[in-house]
């Protein structure tokens, strides 16, 4: 029986540089893969940047709009609670001076006054995650301060609402609300066929035709307007704000 010689293989131990090779290989290698996904990860990212400009300024351009629409409006808000408070400084007993007392009352507090602000894509860049994404330091402090501004806004609106339930809680007393409730809605125009009526039956178109009654309504009146009048004066900060920030946007990505 023959014998069975095993082979042995005789193990040459690799160079010093091919093992540098290696691991230069296997570097290179992980450097470019993280370079890569690095890279197409910055891509995404100014993507998704660019694409909530584009709808920051469309949101930023329908806020200016609204803003726009109240502060045109303002003129024709403006006088009527100082009218009130002349009426009742003089002679207010006839039934043309209560007249204008229901008109000048409707006047003041039947407009909406109140912007309503977009907020989505603000809220997008808050609360998802998105303000991180933002590229320019400048655009991104921005945005802060206009978000901040409209919050201001929100509390001064609040405030507003205040003061005009304490008005309408004071006309309860003061004034029949369903003379002050029959008016033309396109026109704001008292019917004052209703007063007269009641003025015909009462001596008087007033629920309480006591000085005090009726001043309190006044100051009530002019409290609620002056709070509107605060109110817009900040509007039209945030207005200037808002056209600051999307030129500010436009000038960094480009944006019509």
């Amino acid at each position: 029986m023959e014998d069975i010689k095993t082979k042995h293989h005789v193990h040459v131990p690799k160079r010093v540089r091919e093992y540098m090779i290696e691991l230069l290989s296997t570097f290179i290698a992980v450097a470019l893969a993280f370079l890569s996904q690095y890279y197409f990860q910055y891509r995404s990212d100014r993507s998704t940047e660019h694409d909530l400009m584009v709808s920051l300024v469309a949101d930023l351009r329908t806020d200016i709009i609204n803003m726009n629409a109240l502060i045109s409006n303002y003129p024709s808000l403006s006088k009527p609670a100082e009218n009130l408070i002349n009426i009742i400084r003089t002679d207010y007993s006839s039934l043309h001076a209560q007249t204008d007392i229901y008109q000048e009352l409707r006047n003041v507090s039947a407009p909406s006054f109140q912007i309503d602000y977009s907020t989505g894509t603000i809220n997008q860049l808050k609360n998802g995650g998105g303000l991180h994404l933002v590229h320019y330091t400048d655009v991104r402090a921005l945005v802060i301060l206009y978000d901040n501004a409209i919050h201001h806004m929100e509390m001064i609106q609040e405030n507003v609402r205040m003061r005009k339930k304490e008005l309408i809680d004071i006309e309860i007393n003061t004034i029949y609300p369903d003379a002050m409730y029959e008016y033309d809605a396109s026109t704001l125009k008292i019917k004052s066929n209703l007063i007269a009526s009641i003025y015909a039956k009462h001596g008087s178109a007033l629920l309480s035709n006591q000085y005090k009654d009726v001043v309190r309504l006044g100051n009530a009146a002019f409290a609620f307007s002056s709070y509107e009048r605060g109110y817009l004066f900040w509007g039209q900060q945030q207005l200037a704000l808002g056209e600051k920030l999307i030129a500010l946007i436009q000038s960094h990505y480009k944006i019509p």
